[in-house]
């Protein structure tokens, strides 16, 4: 039986490609590199804005110093984006005013924005039980500590949780630690990358997601 369902943030939660889209170009600008379209960027999401930034610059592949600079200038530039236009997606707030179970958030996001972005939405009054960003830990997703950290934390076993995220590290995640995945359409990356690997249901609005959730607990 399901009881805490593991939500992925920027989109699976939270549709945030606007903000990250103008802080990325200012940023690129700021560096004299052309500005992308909003479809490039939003693809790389799902992946992590340092292998965006390793993509525009190749030469930093071999530099950590550089590597370190481009993101810590573009953590500063999204500072000032990223509480423009956030939104939740459609559904979600009628899911988690019904949902019975547990909620988390595991993210590859920088911490320090994920409450706030809660905050400005009005959806901090959740009994969210782990927050965790990509600079919580050691590791972050796919990794299994992540996994591992969240069930420490929370008493659950691997049976009772399900990951929901719309990126390769979220499916990914799920396949390599054997806990159960929900893949939302309406995210990043192109369903097709998700359903290459072990995706146990898909939604495409979050109106589905309580039926996907009852479908798994009675999956033996």
């Amino acid at each position: 039986m399901i009881k805490l369902a593991i939500f992925d943030f920027d989109g699976t939660l939270v549709d945030t490609v606007t903000d990250i889209t103008s802080a990325t170009n200012e940023f690129l600008v700021k560096y004299k590199q052309q500005p992308l379209p909003e479809t490039k960027i939003r693809a790389a999401i799902g992946e992590g804005i340092k292998s965006l930034l390793k993509d525009v610059f190749p030469d930093a592949i071999s530099r950590p110093d550089l590597q370190l600079e481009f993101y810590q200038s573009f953590l500063e530039i999204y500072e000032q984006h990223y509480l423009k236009s956030p939104k939740p997606f459609p559904g979600l707030s009628d899911f988690l005013d019904n949902w019975d179970g547990e909620v988390a958030i595991l993210s590859n996001k920088t911490e320090k924005f994920i409450r706030p972005t809660l905050q400005h939405l009005k959806m901090d009054h959740y009994d969210w039980k782990v927050i965790l960003g990509g600079d919580s830990l050691k590791e972050k997703k796919p990794h299994p500590m992540t996994i591992d950290h969240i069930l420490s934390l929370t008493g659950h076993t691997k049976e009772n949780v399900v990951m929901i995220g719309d990126g390769l590290p979220d499916v990914q995640l799920a396949s390599n630690t054997g806990i159960a995945s929900i893949a939302v359409s309406f995210g990043y990356t192109d369903l097709d990358k998700l359903k290459q690997h072990k995706v146990d249901r898909v939604i495409h609005h979050y109106n589905e997601l309580q039926e996907a959730i009852n479908s798994l607990r009675l999956t033996p």
